[in-house]
């Protein structure tokens, strides 16, 4: 995918967010967490949505995601009749997307559940290094690639008092040959 058409979705999906139901509310998060593969390891990032820009549909969540995963990085050494090569390899993603959900109600529960879906791109980025060992290696080879990706969760919320709530979510990414359990916390505020 291109950058001008990330950057076309991006402004679609902001115009939507703003231009809809003047009366509802935005939400934005902080999200921290980890992800248990590598390539995903710890991770930050952050969300922003709207519930009710359905008319008739008040519990539908609609949304965006970004966030970045620091990866894992390798490094091993291995000595030959006196010279030492170290190979040291790195990968790490982040992602873009929509987020759709709806609002679970749970009844006399002073917290509330929102299964979603992310769904957009992520970019799989990975360097491999390899010095030493009386040889020239030659220059890092990198590259990255973007892939399509979807991941279905839940999210639940706790208020914390006036307009700010703590949430644990946890999903599933769907990406290439990088699929991971993303576990999350949040904390956010309606404006």
């Amino acid at each position: 995918m291109t950058k001008n058409r990330i950057l076309l979705v991006a402004i679609v999906a902001i115009t939507i967010l703003f231009s809809s139901k003047a009366n509802a509310q935005i939400k934005a998060e902080a999200m921290a967490g980890y992800g248990f593969k590598d390539g995903y390891n710890i991770g930050i990032g952050a969300r922003a949505g709207k519930d009710g820009l359905i008319e008739s549909q008040k519990d539908i969540y609609i949304g965006g995601v970004f966030a970045y995963h620091l990866g894992k990085t390798v490094e091993s050494s291995q000595s030959f009749f006196g010279q030492t090569t170290t190979t040291k390899s790195t990968v790490n993603l982040w992602y873009l997307g929509g987020d759709v959900g709806y609002n679970v109600k749970l009844e006399g529960q002073s917290f509330k559940l929102r299964a979603s879906a992310y769904v957009g791109i992520a970019n799989i980025s990975s360097k491999f290094e390899t010095t030493g060992g009386g040889g020239g290696f030659g220059a890092p080879t990198s590259g990255s690639s973007s892939e399509f990706m979807l991941a279905p969760g839940a999210t639940f919320f706790f208020p914390l008092g006036g307009d700010l709530t703590f949430g644990a979510d946890a999903r599933f990414f769907i990406v290439s040959n990088s699929n991971a359990l993303v576990i999350n916390a949040t904390i956010g505020k309606t404006f």
